[in-house]
C-alpha cells in the first residue's frame, strides 16, 4: 500500500512537470533567448516517456483488497443531531415575529397604509414611537390599578344628575340624599355642593321659612328669610350661597378638606333649620 501511494506521488510530479512543460510555448514567447525549439521537444519527449512509465508501474502494483467495516451511528446519536439546529442545513426554519414587529406591522396596516403617502417618513417613526409609548404607559396604568371605564362611568352618572336636577320642577321629585351619597361616592366634590344647598332649600320650603320654584334667586330667597321669623338664619344662608355659587357656577376649585369644611358648615345650617317648628296646616272652613 506504501507502494501504491509512491507511486501516485510520482505520477503527480511527472504530470506536473508535463503540465509545465506544455506551457513551454508561452513562457518561450516570453524569454525566447533561454529556451530553444529542439530542446524543448526534447523535454516534452522525455516528460511524455516518463508519464508512461509511472503509468505502467501503478497498472502493476495490487489493488488494495482490504476490508472495510462500515460504522454505524447510535439511533440517539442520530436522534440529536437531527434535534441540533446547528445541523439544519437542509430546513426552512421560520422564525415568528417579535411583539415590535407585530406592533409596527398593525400601525402599518391600519393607520399607514390608509393614509397613503401623505405621510412622511419622519412622521411615521415618530407616529410608531409615540403609539409605542402610549400603549405602554396604558399597561403600565392597568397594572397599577387605575379604571378607566370607572371614570367615564362617573362622568355619565354625574351628567346624568345635573340633567335631573336641571329639569327639576319640585324638590320632591328626585331623592337629593341618594344622589348626595352618590356624588360623594364620585369625589364630584362641586355637584355634591350644590345637592346640599338643594337639600336646605327643601329643609327651608318645608317650613315654611321660604317658597321654592325653579324661577325663583337665591338673593330672593335670603330676602324670604330676612322677612320671616327665621331671620337668624341669614347669614349663615348667605355665606353658604356665596360657597355654592363659587363652586358651582364660578368653577372654583373644591379639593377634599374645602368640601369637608363646607360640608360641616351645610350639616351646621341644617341643625339649625331643624330646630324650627314647621307651621301647622290649617283646614278648610277654619279661622
Amino acid at each position: 500500500m506504501h507502494r501504491s501511494c509512491r507511486s501516485f506521488s510520482l505520477l503527480r510530479r511527472s504530470t506536473l512537470a508535463l503540465a509545465l512543460l506544455a506551457s513551454a510555448p508561452g513562457w518561450a514567447q516570453t524569454k525566447p533567448t533561454e529556451v530553444v525549439p529542439s530542446e524543448r521537444a526534447e523535454k516534452i519527449e522525455r516528460g511524455l516517456l516518463l508519464l508512461e512509465r509511472e503509468r505502467q508501474a501503478v497498472a502493476g502494483l495490487p489493488r488494495d483488497s482490504s476490508a472495510l467495516a462500515p460504522r454505524s451511528v447510535p439511533g440517539a446519536a442520530l436522534k440529536g443531531f437531527r434535534a441540533d439546529p446547528d445541523f439544519s442545513y437542509d430546513r426552512v426554519v421560520t422564525q415568528q415575529p417579535s411583539l415590535w414587529e407585530r406592533f409596527v406591522q398593525w400601525v402599518n396596516d391600519h393607520l399607514l397604509r390608509p393614509a397613503g403617502d401623505s405621510v412622511p417618513p419622519d412622521v411615521q417613526r415618530w407616529l410608531i414611537y409615540g403609539l409605542a409609548m402610549a400603549a405602554l404607559v396604558f399597561a403600565l396604568l392597568k397594572l397599577l390599578g387605575a379604571d378607566f371605564g370607572g371614570v367615564f362611568q362617573r362622568r355619565e352618572r354625574a351628567a346624568a344628575t345635573v340633567e335631573a336636577l336641571d329639569d327639576l320642577t319640585a324638590l320632591t321629585d328626585v331623592d337629593l340624599g341618594v344622589l348626595l351619597v352618590d356624588a360623594e361616592r364620585m369625589e364630584a366634590w362641586p355637584l355634591a355642593v350644590r345637592l346640599r344647598y338643594l337639600r336646605l332649600l327643601q329643609a327651608l320650603a318645608e317650613r315654611d321659612l321660604i317658597v321654592w320654584a325653579p324661577a325663583t334667586t337665591n338673593r330672593a330667597y335670603a330676602l324670604a328669610l330676612e322677612g320671616g321669623p327665621r331671620a337668624d338664619l341669614v347669614p349663615a344662608f348667605r355665606d353658604l350661597t356665596r360657597l355654592f355659587e363659587a363652586a358651582w357656577y364660578g368653577d372654583f376649585d373644591v379639593d377634599d378638606a374645602l368640601y369637608a369644611e363646607v360640608r360641616r358648615r351645610f350639616e351646621t345650617s341644617m341643625q339649625d333649620v331643624a330646630q324650627t317648628r314647621p307651621v301647622p296646616v290649617q283646614p278648610e272652613g277654619s279661622r
